[in-house]
């Protein structure tokens, strides 16, 4: 997913794509005041928006080659890698 809606129904979020020189960005516009605010992250792409279930954070999927699950603060722009790159998370050298 690309956009989801808030709980409250008040807020879209949705992922602004990223280029070869340029970093994704997910935007979080708000229905009631009209507003949009961007908070780039720190890959190209971005995909699979949730929100939180008190509308705080929104997690998402980011990366390109190598996948993340990350979350963003909605109100401080706070970003949390809730997941390390795979090649660190598992070491798969002996399984058979």
């Amino acid at each position: 997913t690309y956009a989801a809606f808030s709980p409250k129904g008040d807020m879209v979020a949705y992922v602004i794509p990223g280029s070869s020189s340029q970093n994704a960005a997910v935007a979080f516009y708000n229905m009631r005041t009209k507003q949009t605010q961007t908070r780039i992250i720190t890959e190209q792409s971005a995909s699979s928006l949730s929100w939180s279930p008190d509308g705080q954070w929104v997690a998402f999927l980011a990366g390109t080659g190598r996948v993340r699950l990350w979350k963003l603060s909605v109100s401080t722009a706070t970003l949390i890698a809730l997941t390390p790159y795979p090649e660190t998370a598992f070491d798969l050298e002996g399984i058979n």
